[in-house]
């Protein structure tokens, strides 16, 4: 079996059968492209590859050269890996007939295209050294749009790395690997997060391998091996290992029954620790049993106690001496949340947890214009050609820098982040907030001659990729209504430049968020008055009308179910578009609970910075304890108009007990450095809703907030 060939393929490829679809309609795209988008690219590539040397797969830009090199993004990137000196240019040429963006993963600094059209390019220039990992952030999961740029001085490359597997954008890649027995294969890290390598028949453990790390392992016996990361579960591949005949391998052996649960006071599995509150004299050990799959923590909010890393069927024991309220939480899975409560034994309640710190304000990030909640400052700014301007969000809300005539886009960008462009030509370039349309800002860039140019016209749109019955335009959907009868199917397409959704006032559809050119389609079988709205926009609006065969007029709108779901109980309401109640008073220590009884997503986001829901989708909540004396304002970062005030007086009677509830404690500051992770959960305080807030938390935990959750939510493949 040519062992090294596979290996070899993998590395400087790593293209798998799962691209097939992907690449055959790469080709029908190609040969639509126009020659003007042929010749711009390869005018582009041309200049960008005058200083590079081809060699062994690899391209080297010798840094006796012009500093600058080309990346090409046909049906793969061209070249895959990328070795520059320091302050080279890099550029990225979109050859496809498809929209791409090129977005880092990891590395010393961040760098991400926006949407790139066919025939458009972005350019980097790279001034530190270190190895950088990026993707498209258009299809994340397809490894041939996996790249990396190393930064180094000197003229040899480094070796590509060598591997049977990659673990990159939270997938082993490829996910089945068939070798023979007595073969060895290398497990590489390729992510920009911690990963475990772990049979399922607890055969073998890589333990926790960082960024990098690689590991091998000989298998000797023939056989189906299946394997999963413990820290992300859904992160599953397997190992076939043929005979030396090459026959096949037998099947993997039945699931083992499972093992009897270790013993313990609290069970931790997987994603939740049961029970949840645990109340115990002072004096009395607890112990914890770590019964699930993944590895866990049981670590206090204070710090005063850590289990370390626990493997399945390992426990930790503490002894509570002094009464007091015990939080804690698992830091790998930080919507793992508990509480020990210590009495002294006569009864009485225990003492709450001492007053937190309050946060110390996040430092401000550098930026020639900054975002703050919610506008430009400055507002308008001229600069020279030539010039690049960074943005820098130091607001608490998402925001987007995106040019009204499409030239260049932000993406989402979370607290604390920044995106830069370089204005090379005259022109004055307007520029908005998509999520908050009402954010706008001006570079005037003046000619050589000092005169102000008019506004950059917008290029002719594009034809849909799709044709569709309703467009989602800037800001509003036409038509606004449609007559159809019933069996039809009806297809919305975001012609505009901002994200739009698509999302059926009594939750019977929603089309998630819609980027420019996605699109969403919906059959309607029975008669009826559809409205719906854009979750963004909520001025958006719109009605399908369905007529029934014999052309009887259709019933009216149906209402909104009443909730009936777990968990539908709070302490405050989220309304489209309202807090209800709008100003809460409570007593120190107590728990809040938001649940989002509309059919928008919504937030509760501290002004201050202190608390965040994340999204919240219909009936999911989220609950956050105050254990300082204050006022906190807060607000819903999609919809700045819903605001909130919780007001923390120790006089204040406790509030109605709560008969859902359900909510996921707020993690806080979360040591693993997510502290914009969500710590919403669905509508259940047992195991399933443990599950979904598990499931919410996958895309969350290592790359902060808004590069993977809402990344997962927009970035999708051209259809």
């Amino acid at each position: 079996m040519a062992k090294e060939k596979r290996i070899k393929e993998m590395s400087d490829n790593r293209v798998t059968e799962d691209n097939t679809s992907h690449l055959e309609g790469w080709f029908v795209k190609r040969r639509s492209r126009s020659a003007t988008q042929r010749m711009s690219a390869l005018v582009l590539m041309a200049l960008a590859l005058l200083s590079t040397s081809i060699t062994s797969g690899v391209v080297t830009a010798h840094p006796a050269a012009a500093q600058s090199a080309g990346v090409e993004i046909t049906w793969t990137l061209e070249p895959g890996e990328l070795v520059v000196a320091p302050n080279t240019s890099v550029t990225w040429v979109n050859s496809d007939g498809a929209r791409h963006r090129i977005e880092s993963t990891s590395g010393p600094e961040r760098f991400d295209s926006g949407n790139l059209d066919p025939g458009e390019s972005f350019s980097f220039t790279f001034v530190l050294e270190g190895t950088y990992q990026y993707i498209d952030g258009r299809n994340p999961d397809l490894s041939n749009y996996w790249g990396t740029i190393i930064v180094q001085s000197g003229d040899e490359p480094p070796s590509p790395p060598i591997a049977d597997v990659f673990m990159a954008n939270r997938i082993f890649s490829p996910p089945s690997v068939t070798i023979q027995v007595g073969d060895t294969v290398t497990f590489l890290n390729d992510d920009g997060r911690d990963h475990t390598v772990t049979a399922r028949d607890g055969s073998y453990d890589s333990g926790l391998m960082p960024s990098g790390d690689s590991y091998t392992r000989t298998y000797t016996v023939p056989g189906t091996y299946e394997y999963f990361c413990a820290i992300h579960p859904d992160m599953v591949g397997t190992i076939l290992v043929e005979g030396d005949g090459g026959e096949p391998p037998p099947p993997p052996p039945p699931p083992a029954p499972p093992p009897a649960p270790a013993s313990g006071d609290v069970s931790v599995v997987d994603f939740a620790y049961e029970p949840a509150s645990l109340s115990v004299t002072a004096g009395t050990t607890v112990v914890w049993a770590n019964n699930g799959a993944a590895l866990h923590t049981v670590t206090a909010r204070t710090g005063n106690f850590d289990s370390g890393l626990m493997s399945a069927g390992d426990t930790f024991a503490r002894t509570f001496e002094n009464p007091g309220t015990y939080e804690y939480f698992c830091t790998l899975h930080p919507g793992m949340v508990g509480t020990v409560a210590v009495t002294d034994g006569s009864g009485d309640a225990p003492p709450p947890l001492p007053p937190a710190d309050p946060p110390p304000p996040p430092s401000p990030v550098a930026g020639d214009l900054t975002i703050v909640d919610f506008a430009y400052a400055p507002r308008d700014i001229e600069v020279a050609p030539g010039t690049t301007l960074t943005w820098a969000n130091n607001g608490v809300a998402l925001h987007t820098v995106t040019a009204r005539s499409g030239l260049f886009d932000s993406g989402l960008m979370a607290s604390g982040t920044t995106f830069s462009y370089t204005f090379t030509e005259a022109g004055t370039y307007q520029y908005f907030c998509t999520l908050h349309p009402d954010m706008t800002g001006t570079v005037i860039v003046p000619s050589a001659s000092g005169d102000v140019p008019p506004p950059v016209d917008p290029p002719p749109a594009p034809a849909p990729a799709v044709s569709g019955d309703v467009q989602a335009v800037d800001f509003a959907f036409s038509p606004v209504n449609l007559t159809v009868p019933a069996g039809s199917t009806i297809t919305w397409v975001n012609t505009g430049v901002a994200l739009h959704t698509a999302t059926a006032r009594n939750g019977s559809f929603d089309s998630g968020f819609l980027n420019t050119g996605d699109s969403y389609s919906k059959r309607f079988d029975a008669p009826g008055t559809f409205e719906y709205f854009c979750t963004l926009h909520p001025d958006m609006v719109g009605t399908v009308i369905v007529t029934a065969d014999d052309g009887s007029a259709p019933p009216p709108p149906i209402t909104p179910p009443e909730s009936s779901a777990p968990g539908a109980a709070g302490d405050i309401a989220m309304l489209d578009f309202v807090f209800d109640p709008v100003t809460l008073t409570v007593p120190l220590g107590a728990s809040v609970t938001w649940v989002n009884q509309g059919a928008a997503l919504h937030t509760a986001t501290a002004e201050d910075g202190s608390f965040d829901s994340g999204f919240l989708a219909t009936g999911e909540s989220f609950t956050m304890r105050f254990d300082r004396e204050g006022s906190f304002p807060y607000l819903c970062t999609l919809h700045p108009g819903m605001t909130g005030t919780i007001i923390v007086d120790p006089t204040a009677p406790p509030p109605n007990p709560q008969t859902g509830g359900g909510g996921i404690e707020n993690p806080g500051s979360d040591p693993t450095g997510s502290n914009l992770v969500s710590a919403s959960t669905g509508t259940s305080g047992g195991p399933a809703a443990a599950d979904v807030a598990f499931i919410v938390l996958f895309g969350l935990v290592s790359l902060g907030f808004a590069r993977n959750v809402i990344g997962a939510m927009i970035a999708r493949r051209e259809t």
